[in-house]
Protein backbone atom coordinates (compact mmCIF):
# COMPACT_ATOMS: atom_id res chain seq x y z
CA UNK A 1 0.00 0.00 0.00
CA UNK A 2 1.17 3.52 -0.80
CA UNK A 3 0.30 6.32 1.51
CA UNK A 4 0.36 9.79 -0.10
CA UNK A 5 0.26 12.91 1.93
CA UNK A 6 -2.66 15.03 1.00
CA UNK A 7 -2.08 18.62 0.12
CA UNK A 8 -3.29 20.81 2.90
CA UNK A 9 -5.77 23.43 1.83
CA UNK A 10 -5.21 27.00 2.89
CA UNK A 11 -7.75 28.17 5.34
CA UNK A 12 -9.47 31.46 4.44
CA UNK A 13 -11.54 33.44 6.82
CA UNK A 14 -14.71 34.36 4.93
CA UNK A 15 -15.31 37.40 7.14
CA UNK A 16 -11.79 38.87 6.75
CA UNK A 17 -10.23 37.09 3.79
CA UNK A 18 -7.37 39.62 3.34
CA UNK A 19 -5.48 42.02 5.53
CA UNK A 20 -6.58 45.67 5.27
CA UNK A 21 -4.20 48.58 5.85
CA UNK A 22 -5.79 51.87 6.89
CA UNK A 23 -4.22 55.07 5.46
CA UNK A 24 -5.42 58.31 6.99
CA UNK A 25 -4.07 61.75 7.75
CA UNK A 26 -2.76 61.99 11.29
CA UNK A 27 -0.67 65.14 11.10
CA UNK A 28 -1.34 68.79 11.83
CA UNK A 29 -3.97 70.65 9.79
CA UNK A 30 -1.55 73.54 9.38
CA UNK A 31 0.46 71.43 6.90
CA UNK A 32 -0.69 72.16 3.37
CA UNK A 33 0.62 69.12 1.54
CA UNK A 34 1.58 65.57 2.60
CA UNK A 35 2.33 62.45 0.57
CA UNK A 36 2.57 58.71 1.34
CA UNK A 37 4.24 56.24 -1.07
CA UNK A 38 3.45 52.54 -1.42
CA UNK A 39 5.28 49.95 -3.54
CA UNK A 40 3.63 46.68 -4.59
CA UNK A 41 5.03 43.50 -2.93
CA UNK A 42 4.16 40.22 -4.74
CA UNK A 43 4.15 38.34 -1.44
CA UNK A 44 1.76 40.82 0.18
CA UNK A 45 -1.83 41.02 -0.96
CA UNK A 46 -2.84 43.70 1.52
CA UNK A 47 -5.71 45.99 0.55
CA UNK A 48 -5.11 49.69 1.24
CA UNK A 49 -8.06 51.69 2.57
CA UNK A 50 -7.76 55.45 2.21
CA UNK A 51 -9.75 57.61 4.63
CA UNK A 52 -10.74 61.02 3.19
CA UNK A 53 -11.44 63.55 5.99
CA UNK A 54 -13.61 66.67 5.43
CA UNK A 55 -10.61 68.96 5.98
CA UNK A 56 -8.49 67.60 3.11
CA UNK A 57 -8.62 66.87 -0.59
CA UNK A 58 -7.17 63.44 -1.44
CA UNK A 59 -5.71 62.31 -4.77
CA UNK A 60 -4.20 58.99 -5.84
CA UNK A 61 -1.30 58.58 -8.26
CA UNK A 62 -1.40 55.04 -9.66
CA UNK A 63 1.75 54.27 -11.65
CA UNK A 64 2.20 57.97 -12.45
CA UNK A 65 -1.44 58.66 -13.38
CA UNK A 66 -3.25 61.28 -11.26
CA UNK A 67 -6.82 60.41 -10.34
CA UNK A 68 -9.72 62.73 -9.68
CA UNK A 69 -10.37 64.07 -6.19
CA UNK A 70 -11.79 61.37 -3.92
CA UNK A 71 -15.06 62.18 -2.14
CA UNK A 72 -15.27 62.18 1.62
CA UNK A 73 -15.33 58.70 3.18
CA UNK A 74 -13.44 55.41 2.91
CA UNK A 75 -11.97 54.09 -0.36
CA UNK A 76 -10.31 50.71 -0.91
CA UNK A 77 -7.38 50.31 -3.30
CA UNK A 78 -6.18 46.80 -4.34
CA UNK A 79 -2.54 46.72 -5.45
CA UNK A 80 -1.96 42.88 -5.62
CA UNK A 81 -4.66 40.45 -6.74
CA UNK A 82 -4.66 36.86 -5.39
CA UNK A 83 -5.15 34.51 -8.32
CA UNK A 84 -4.56 31.28 -6.35
CA UNK A 85 -3.03 30.20 -3.07
CA UNK A 86 0.50 30.42 -4.53
CA UNK A 87 0.13 33.01 -7.29
CA UNK A 88 -0.58 36.74 -7.12
CA UNK A 89 -1.03 39.33 -9.88
CA UNK A 90 0.32 42.87 -9.47
CA UNK A 91 -2.33 45.42 -10.41
CA UNK A 92 -0.57 48.64 -9.34
CA UNK A 93 3.21 48.89 -9.09
CA UNK A 94 3.48 52.20 -7.22
CA UNK A 95 0.83 54.15 -5.36
CA UNK A 96 1.03 57.66 -3.95
CA UNK A 97 -1.64 59.06 -1.63
CA UNK A 98 -1.64 62.87 -1.61
CA UNK A 99 -3.35 64.89 1.11
CA UNK A 100 -3.96 68.59 0.37
CA UNK A 101 -5.36 70.67 3.23
CA UNK A 102 -8.43 72.83 2.61
CA UNK A 103 -8.09 74.85 5.83
CA UNK A 104 -4.36 75.40 6.19
CA UNK A 105 -3.11 78.91 5.58
CA UNK A 106 0.43 79.95 4.91
CA UNK A 107 1.69 83.44 5.62
CA UNK A 108 4.52 84.94 3.60
CA UNK A 109 6.49 88.12 4.13
CA UNK A 110 7.33 89.95 0.94
CA UNK A 111 9.34 93.02 0.06
CA UNK A 112 10.71 94.62 -3.09
CA UNK A 113 14.43 94.46 -3.75
CA UNK A 114 16.44 97.56 -4.84
CA UNK A 115 16.33 96.47 -8.49
CA UNK A 116 12.54 95.93 -8.25
CA UNK A 117 11.65 99.46 -7.12
CA UNK A 118 9.09 101.40 -9.16
CA UNK A 119 10.32 104.61 -10.79
CA UNK A 120 7.86 107.41 -11.55
CA UNK A 121 7.62 111.21 -11.63
CA UNK A 122 6.00 112.44 -8.43
CA UNK A 123 3.21 114.94 -9.31
CA UNK A 124 3.66 117.03 -6.16
CA UNK A 125 7.44 116.91 -5.76
CA UNK A 126 8.19 117.29 -9.47
CA UNK A 127 11.09 114.85 -9.78
CA UNK A 128 11.59 111.10 -10.19
CA UNK A 129 11.62 108.84 -7.13
CA UNK A 130 12.17 105.10 -6.62
CA UNK A 131 9.41 103.51 -4.51
CA UNK A 132 9.54 100.12 -2.81
CA UNK A 133 7.12 98.45 -0.41
CA UNK A 134 6.84 95.43 1.89
CA UNK A 135 4.11 93.61 3.76
CA UNK A 136 2.36 90.27 4.41
CA UNK A 137 0.42 87.84 2.24
CA UNK A 138 -1.74 84.95 3.43
CA UNK A 139 -3.05 82.23 1.08
CA UNK A 140 -4.91 78.93 1.22
CA UNK A 141 -5.69 76.27 -1.34
CA UNK A 142 -8.75 76.91 -3.51
CA UNK A 143 -8.34 74.26 -6.26
CA UNK A 144 -6.34 71.28 -4.91
CA UNK A 145 -5.75 69.61 -8.28
CA UNK A 146 -4.53 72.77 -9.98
CA UNK A 147 -2.32 73.51 -6.96
CA UNK A 148 -0.69 70.09 -7.20
CA UNK A 149 -0.19 70.18 -10.98
CA UNK A 150 1.07 73.77 -11.23
CA UNK A 151 3.21 74.03 -8.08
CA UNK A 152 3.91 70.73 -6.33
CA UNK A 153 4.60 68.74 -9.49
CA UNK A 154 7.08 71.33 -10.72
CA UNK A 155 9.20 70.95 -7.55
CA UNK A 156 9.18 67.15 -7.61
CA UNK A 157 9.30 64.90 -4.55
CA UNK A 158 11.33 67.38 -2.46
CA UNK A 159 8.54 69.94 -2.04
CA UNK A 160 8.74 71.94 1.21
CA UNK A 161 6.79 74.76 2.79
CA UNK A 162 9.74 77.10 2.27
CA UNK A 163 9.61 76.35 -1.45
CA UNK A 164 5.95 77.37 -1.54
CA UNK A 165 6.71 80.58 0.35
CA UNK A 166 9.49 81.46 -2.09
CA UNK A 167 7.19 80.72 -5.01
CA UNK A 168 4.40 82.93 -3.61
CA UNK A 169 6.84 85.73 -2.76
CA UNK A 170 8.34 85.74 -6.26
CA UNK A 171 4.95 85.88 -8.01
CA UNK A 172 3.68 88.55 -5.62
CA UNK A 173 6.64 90.80 -6.40
CA UNK A 174 6.13 90.26 -10.15
CA UNK A 175 2.49 91.38 -9.90
CA UNK A 176 3.38 94.38 -7.74
CA UNK A 177 6.19 95.45 -10.07
CA UNK A 178 3.90 95.36 -13.10
CA UNK A 179 0.85 97.02 -11.49
CA UNK A 180 2.11 99.51 -8.88
CA UNK A 181 3.23 102.16 -11.38
CA UNK A 182 -0.13 102.08 -13.21
CA UNK A 183 -2.06 102.37 -9.95
CA UNK A 184 -0.02 105.36 -8.79
CA UNK A 185 -0.38 107.14 -12.15
CA UNK A 186 -4.12 106.45 -12.41
CA UNK A 187 -4.81 107.90 -8.94
CA UNK A 188 -2.24 110.73 -9.35
CA UNK A 189 -0.72 109.92 -5.96
CA UNK A 190 2.30 111.58 -4.41
CA UNK A 191 4.76 109.91 -2.06
CA UNK A 192 3.85 112.43 0.64
CA UNK A 193 0.21 111.20 0.51
CA UNK A 194 0.90 107.45 0.59
CA UNK A 195 0.16 107.13 4.31
CA UNK A 196 -3.32 108.63 3.85
CA UNK A 197 -4.16 106.97 0.52
CA UNK A 198 -2.58 103.57 1.15
CA UNK A 199 -5.93 101.83 0.49
CA UNK A 200 -5.95 103.19 -3.07
CA UNK A 201 -2.77 101.14 -3.64
CA UNK A 202 -3.54 98.07 -1.51
CA UNK A 203 -7.08 97.26 -2.76
CA UNK A 204 -6.27 97.11 -6.54
CA UNK A 205 -3.14 95.04 -5.86
CA UNK A 206 -5.13 92.59 -3.72
CA UNK A 207 -7.76 92.21 -6.47
CA UNK A 208 -5.05 91.59 -9.08
CA UNK A 209 -3.31 89.00 -6.89
CA UNK A 210 -6.60 87.16 -6.24
CA UNK A 211 -7.31 86.87 -9.96
CA UNK A 212 -3.82 85.66 -10.92
CA UNK A 213 -3.33 83.21 -8.03
CA UNK A 214 -6.80 81.66 -8.40
CA UNK A 215 -6.60 81.30 -12.19
CA UNK A 216 -3.00 80.11 -12.50
CA UNK A 217 -2.14 78.28 -9.28
CA UNK A 218 -5.42 77.35 -7.54
CA UNK A 219 -4.65 79.52 -4.50
CA UNK A 220 -6.95 81.93 -2.69
CA UNK A 221 -5.56 85.18 -1.28
CA UNK A 222 -7.05 85.51 2.22
CA UNK A 223 -5.11 88.55 3.33
CA UNK A 224 -2.86 91.14 1.72
CA UNK A 225 -1.34 94.01 3.68
CA UNK A 226 1.15 96.72 2.67
CA UNK A 227 2.86 97.59 5.92
CA UNK A 228 5.03 100.41 4.63
CA UNK A 229 6.30 102.18 1.52
CA UNK A 230 9.93 103.26 1.37
CA UNK A 231 12.26 105.14 -0.96
CA UNK A 232 16.00 105.35 -1.50
CA UNK A 233 18.27 107.45 0.73
CA UNK A 234 19.04 109.79 -2.16
CA UNK A 235 15.34 110.47 -2.77
CA UNK A 236 14.75 110.89 0.95
CA UNK A 237 17.52 113.49 1.25
CA UNK A 238 16.17 115.34 -1.78
CA UNK A 239 12.65 115.35 -0.36
CA UNK A 240 13.93 116.61 3.02
CA UNK A 241 15.72 119.52 1.32
CA UNK A 242 12.59 120.41 -0.60
CA UNK A 243 10.47 120.23 2.56
CA UNK A 244 12.96 122.48 4.39
CA UNK A 245 12.69 125.06 1.62
CA UNK A 246 8.91 124.89 1.72
CA UNK A 247 8.85 125.25 5.52
CA UNK A 248 11.25 128.22 5.30
CA UNK A 249 9.02 129.84 2.69
CA UNK A 250 5.91 129.23 4.81
CA UNK A 251 7.68 130.68 7.87
CA UNK A 252 8.66 133.76 5.90
CA UNK A 253 5.07 134.23 4.72
CA UNK A 254 3.75 133.77 8.27
CA UNK A 255 6.23 136.33 9.61
CA UNK A 256 5.22 138.81 6.92
CA UNK A 257 1.55 138.33 7.74
CA UNK A 258 2.22 138.68 11.47
CA UNK A 259 4.20 141.92 10.94
CA UNK A 260 1.46 143.32 8.74
CA UNK A 261 -1.23 142.48 11.28
CA UNK A 262 0.89 143.99 14.08
CA UNK A 263 1.40 147.22 12.15
CA UNK A 264 -2.30 147.50 11.35
CA UNK A 265 -3.21 146.85 14.96
CA UNK A 266 -0.61 149.38 16.11
CA UNK A 267 -1.96 151.97 13.70
CA UNK A 268 -5.50 151.36 14.93
CA UNK A 269 -4.38 151.65 18.54
CA UNK A 270 -2.67 154.96 17.77
CA UNK A 271 -5.87 156.31 16.17
CA UNK A 272 -7.94 155.18 19.17
CA UNK A 273 -5.43 156.73 21.57
CA UNK A 274 -5.62 160.02 19.67
CA UNK A 275 -9.43 159.93 19.75
CA UNK A 276 -9.48 159.20 23.50
CA UNK A 277 -6.88 161.86 24.18
CA UNK A 278 -8.90 164.45 22.32
CA UNK A 279 -12.11 163.44 24.08
CA UNK A 280 -10.66 163.73 27.57
CA UNK A 281 -8.55 166.84 26.88
CA UNK A 282 -10.77 169.46 25.28
CA UNK A 283 -8.89 172.67 25.93
CA UNK A 284 -9.00 174.68 22.75
CA UNK A 285 -11.55 175.27 20.05
CA UNK A 286 -9.38 173.37 17.59
CA UNK A 287 -9.38 170.27 19.84
CA UNK A 288 -13.14 170.58 20.31
CA UNK A 289 -13.59 170.79 16.54
CA UNK A 290 -11.46 167.67 16.01
CA UNK A 291 -13.51 165.79 18.61
CA UNK A 292 -16.77 166.82 16.94
CA UNK A 293 -15.48 165.74 13.54
CA UNK A 294 -14.44 162.33 14.91
CA UNK A 295 -17.79 161.85 16.65
CA UNK A 296 -19.67 162.89 13.53
CA UNK A 297 -17.65 160.49 11.38
CA UNK A 298 -18.30 157.67 13.82
CA UNK A 299 -22.04 158.46 13.91
CA UNK A 300 -22.17 158.64 10.10
CA UNK A 301 -20.41 155.33 9.81
CA UNK A 302 -22.79 153.65 12.23
CA UNK A 303 -25.81 155.26 10.56
CA UNK A 304 -24.65 154.24 7.10
CA UNK A 305 -24.01 150.69 8.26
CA UNK A 306 -27.46 150.52 9.87
CA UNK A 307 -29.12 151.93 6.75
CA UNK A 308 -27.35 149.40 4.52
CA UNK A 309 -28.47 146.58 6.75
CA UNK A 310 -32.05 147.86 6.72
CA UNK A 311 -31.97 148.27 2.93
CA UNK A 312 -30.68 144.74 2.56
CA UNK A 313 -33.49 143.42 4.78
CA UNK A 314 -36.16 145.43 2.92
CA UNK A 315 -34.83 144.34 -0.47
CA UNK A 316 -35.01 140.76 0.58
CA UNK A 317 -38.55 141.28 1.92
CA UNK A 318 -39.59 142.99 -1.35
CA UNK A 319 -38.24 140.08 -3.38
CA UNK A 320 -40.19 137.65 -1.25
CA UNK A 321 -43.39 139.74 -1.63
CA UNK A 322 -42.89 140.06 -5.41
CA UNK A 323 -42.42 136.36 -5.71
CA UNK A 324 -45.56 135.73 -3.66
CA UNK A 325 -47.59 138.24 -5.74
CA UNK A 326 -46.47 136.61 -8.99
CA UNK A 327 -47.46 133.26 -7.64
CA UNK A 328 -50.89 134.57 -6.58
CA UNK A 329 -51.37 136.23 -9.99
CA UNK A 330 -50.62 132.96 -11.74
CA UNK A 331 -53.11 131.18 -9.48
CA UNK A 332 -55.80 133.81 -10.18
CA UNK A 333 -55.17 133.71 -13.94
CA UNK A 334 -55.46 129.96 -13.89
CA UNK A 335 -58.71 130.15 -11.91
CA UNK A 336 -60.17 132.79 -14.29
CA UNK A 337 -59.32 130.68 -17.32
CA UNK A 338 -60.87 127.70 -15.67
CA UNK A 339 -64.07 129.64 -14.82
CA UNK A 340 -64.33 130.97 -18.40
CA UNK A 341 -63.85 127.52 -19.81
CA UNK A 342 -66.48 126.10 -17.45
CA UNK A 343 -68.90 128.93 -18.40
CA UNK A 344 -68.38 128.24 -22.13
CA UNK A 345 -68.99 124.57 -21.61
CA UNK A 346 -72.13 125.30 -19.56
CA UNK A 347 -73.44 127.72 -22.26
CA UNK A 348 -72.86 125.17 -24.99
CA UNK A 349 -74.58 122.50 -22.94
CA UNK A 350 -77.61 124.78 -22.38
CA UNK A 351 -77.74 125.61 -26.10
CA UNK A 352 -77.66 121.98 -27.16
CA UNK A 353 -80.30 121.11 -24.55
CA UNK A 354 -82.58 123.89 -25.88
CA UNK A 355 -82.07 122.79 -29.47
CA UNK A 356 -82.81 119.22 -28.55
CA UNK A 357 -85.95 120.13 -26.59
CA UNK A 358 -87.22 122.26 -29.51
CA UNK A 359 -86.78 119.37 -31.93
CA UNK A 360 -84.13 121.11 -34.01
CA UNK A 361 -81.51 118.53 -33.44
CA UNK A 362 -81.68 117.26 -37.05
CA UNK A 363 -81.41 120.70 -38.60
CA UNK A 364 -78.03 121.45 -40.04
CA UNK A 365 -77.11 125.08 -39.69
CA UNK A 366 -74.36 125.78 -42.12
CA UNK A 367 -74.37 122.61 -44.14
CA UNK A 368 -76.75 122.14 -47.08
CA UNK A 369 -77.23 118.96 -48.99
CA UNK A 370 -75.80 119.15 -52.51
CA UNK A 371 -78.46 119.46 -55.21
CA UNK A 372 -78.55 116.72 -57.81
CA UNK A 373 -77.23 117.78 -61.21
CA UNK A 374 -79.85 119.22 -63.61
CA UNK A 375 -81.10 116.65 -66.11
CA UNK A 376 -81.67 117.26 -69.81
CA UNK A 377 -83.58 115.13 -72.31
CA UNK A 378 -82.39 113.79 -75.61
CA UNK A 379 -84.08 115.32 -78.65
CA UNK A 380 -84.18 111.97 -80.38
CA UNK A 381 -85.15 109.35 -77.76
CA UNK A 382 -86.35 111.63 -74.95
CA UNK A 383 -84.22 109.99 -72.27
CA UNK A 384 -82.36 112.18 -69.72
CA UNK A 385 -78.65 112.95 -69.95
CA UNK A 386 -76.24 115.10 -67.91
CA UNK A 387 -74.47 118.23 -68.92
CA UNK A 388 -71.13 116.48 -69.13
CA UNK A 389 -72.35 113.85 -71.64
CA UNK A 390 -71.27 114.57 -75.21
CA UNK A 391 -73.58 111.83 -76.58
CA UNK A 392 -76.82 110.36 -75.35
CA UNK A 393 -76.08 107.25 -73.27
CA UNK A 394 -79.25 105.52 -74.66
CA UNK A 395 -79.28 106.22 -78.40
CA UNK A 396 -75.89 107.79 -79.11
CA UNK A 397 -77.37 111.01 -80.56
CA UNK A 398 -74.98 114.03 -80.13
CA UNK A 399 -76.22 116.28 -77.34
CA UNK A 400 -76.45 120.06 -77.95
CA UNK A 401 -74.72 122.58 -75.72
CA UNK A 402 -76.54 125.08 -73.51
CA UNK A 403 -76.04 127.91 -76.03
CA UNK A 404 -77.97 126.23 -78.94
CA UNK A 405 -81.54 127.38 -79.63
CA UNK A 406 -84.45 126.43 -81.92
CA UNK A 407 -87.20 128.57 -83.53
CA UNK A 408 -90.73 128.29 -82.22
CA UNK A 409 -93.07 127.31 -85.14
CA UNK A 410 -95.89 129.52 -83.85
CA UNK A 411 -94.31 132.74 -82.56
CA UNK A 412 -91.02 132.36 -84.40
CA UNK A 413 -88.94 133.28 -81.39
CA UNK A 414 -85.68 131.60 -80.33
CA UNK A 415 -86.19 128.98 -77.65
CA UNK A 416 -83.32 127.05 -75.92
CA UNK A 417 -82.97 123.50 -77.05
CA UNK A 418 -83.26 122.22 -73.49
CA UNK A 419 -86.82 123.65 -73.16
CA UNK A 420 -89.72 121.36 -74.05
CA UNK A 421 -92.31 124.17 -74.39
CA UNK A 422 -91.93 127.72 -75.71
CA UNK A 423 -91.88 130.21 -72.84
CA UNK A 424 -93.67 132.83 -75.00
CA UNK A 425 -96.62 130.91 -76.52
CA UNK A 426 -96.52 127.49 -74.84
CA UNK A 427 -96.06 125.53 -78.10
CA UNK A 428 -94.39 122.09 -77.71
CA UNK A 429 -91.10 122.57 -79.49
CA UNK A 430 -89.93 118.99 -78.89
CA UNK A 431 -92.44 117.70 -81.49
CA UNK A 432 -90.82 119.98 -84.02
Amino acid sequence: MCFCKRKRKEKVNPKNPRFEKIVEFTGDNSVMFTKQDFVANPKDDTIISVIVPPTHSVFLIKDGVLSEELPQGKHRVEMVKRVSAFKREILITTLKVIYVSKTARIQTLWGTQPQQRVKYIDPKLGFQIDVGCFGKLEVKILDAKKFYLEIVASFGDNFLTSDLQDFIRTNTLNVIGNSLRNIINDNNLSYTDFDINLQYIQNPLQTKLKEIFAENYGLEVCGFVIENVNITEENEARINNLMKKQRARETEIDDYRADRAFNEEKKGDEENDERRRLKFRVETAEDRQKVNILDREEDEYETDRRHKEEDRIWDRQDKILDREEKRQDKILDFEDKKQNRDADLAGKAMYYDAVKSAGWSNVKDDKQEPKPPAQQFCSKCGNPYTKQDMYCPFCGNPTPTNNETVTCPKCHKQVPVKNKFCPYCGTNVKKQ
